[in-house]
């Protein structure tokens, strides 16, 4: 962020840029299309460039993003991860995912690293820490998904659960029960679908 300043606009705004990009803050909506028109014309008329249109609007803090980051709706506004952020890990993690149907699930868990570590050490600076948690859950219930599919008959499921512990009866009867679409055990909650992975499967990145 750069220090405060004016603009032959006569207008104090703070404004930080990276390469084409910059975001420029000011107190009120009527200031914000004051100073669009005159860095339109600057940039255009002066400068010769061309503005993206679409990727240019005059509007709160939180909803728009910068450098993947956004900002909290709150009176004390905190840096979080713009939800296109979000939604491209979660492309890029199903994607990983559909190519390693083939594989083992370490294998898959060693592909994911490299990729989860970059994205987190990237945002590590969020101070709005639920989505994280919501991720984490969200990947290991991929990975339930892919390992599920992998077992493919009941039997190899039962005898996979009873290894993990289950007692034979409630093995088979879990090993026996529908999938929904997505591919996720149904009943969340149940055992099967808990036992599948601890909080956190060997060889998982912390």
């Amino acid at each position: 962020m750069r220090p405060a300043g004016r603009t032959h606009w006569d207008v104090k705004v703070l404004y930080t840029s990276d390469a084409d990009d910059c975001n420029v803050y000011v107190r009120s909506r009527v200031a914000g299309e004051r100073v669009m028109g005159g860095i339109r014309v600057f940039l255009e008329e002066v400068l010769h460039l061309q503005i993206n249109a679409e990727k240019s609007a005059v509007a709160r803090p939180w909803q728009r993003k910068f450098l993947g980051f956004s900002v909290t709706a709150h009176h004390e506004s905190g840096l979080r991860i713009a939800p296109e952020s979000v939604r491209r890990l979660s492309d890029r993690v199903r994607e990983l995912l559909r190519t390693g149907r083939g594989h083992s699930l370490a294998g898959t868990i060693e592909t994911l690293n490299p990729v989860l570590r970059g994205w987190m050490n990237y945002f590590q600076l969020t101070q709005s820490k639920g989505i994280l948690d919501q991720l984490g859950g969200w990947v290991r219930r991929r990975l339930r998904c892919l390992l599920w599919r992998q077992w493919k008959r009941p039997r190899t499921r039962a005898r996979k659960l009873r290894a993990l512990g289950l007692d034979a009866e409630r093995a088979r009867s879990s090993a026996g029960n529908d999938r929904d679409r997505g591919g996720t055990p149904v009943r969340p909650t149940s055992t099967r679908h808990c036992r599948l992975f601890p909080s956190r499967p060997r060889g998982w990145s912390r």
